[in-house]
Order: C-alpha cells, then structure tokens, then sequence
C-alpha cells in the first residue's frame, strides 16, 4: 500500500509539469464516467491527497480522500450545463467544474472548485 501510494506521488509530480492534452467539450456525462484516481491538489496545483473519484451513469458522483479521516467522503451530483461538466457536492453544497482532456493516448479529468478546496486531478483507474 505503501509502495503503491509513493508510486503514485512521483508520477504525479514527473506528470504534473507536463502539458495536458486539450480540453474536450462537455457532450456527454458517458465521456466521464468511470473510476478515476489522482489527487487533490494544494494552492500550488500540487498533489497533496491521494484521492479516488467514482462517477456513475445517472448523473451521482464520489470522491474518497482517505487522507482526510472522519470527512474522506464526498458525494454530489454532475450534469452537462453549457458544455461543461458541471457538480455539486451533495455533502457541503460546493460546486465547480470538471474538464477533461484528451489526447495523445492520455485521459486527464480535472476538478475546478472555483477557488475553494475542490480542485483535483485525476486519471483514468487501471
């Protein structure tokens, strides 16, 4: 587990100066869902918390922090507005915006809170 959570730091810091692919117009919830798994990022736009994001057909999200304890656990909601992806976090009342980029043969879903805690970055689950 140990190993694993260390891989997963350095590759996010060797991936996170790379540029991402281009960003995808928001068609179709179909084109996010999944499991994806990356951080939540400081001020910086560093991986600070591992996090695991889970995103389902019907329009419901969750999102696991185990680095946060009692509070590892957010759940929401995500729809098409204006072609983007846009959540609301069912757990606070927090929205922002997920986009995602594709290319290359790379997947990159990232999370805008709108200043406040909620941007992370994730990649699809292997």
């Amino acid at each position: 587990m140990l190993r694993r959570f260390c891989l997963l730091i350095a590759a996010a810091m060797m991936t996170g100066c790379a540029a991402l692919p281009p960003a995808v117009p928001a068609h179709d919830l179909t084109n996010i869902v999944g499991k994806w798994e990356g951080f939540v990022l400081d001020a910086r736009r560093q991986p600070f918390y591992p996090s695991s994001l889970t995103i389902r057909p019907e329009g419901t999200f969750e999102n696991h922090v185990p680095s946060l304890g009692s509070q590892e656990r957010f759940v929401g909601t995500v729809g098409v507005i204006d072609e983007q992806f846009r959540w609301k976090n069912a757990t606070d009342g927090r929205t922002g915006v997920f986009t995602l980029h594709e290319g290359g043969g790379k997947r990159v879903l990232i999370s805008d809170g709108g200043g406040t805690v909620g941007s992370a970055q994730w990649e699809p689950a292997k």
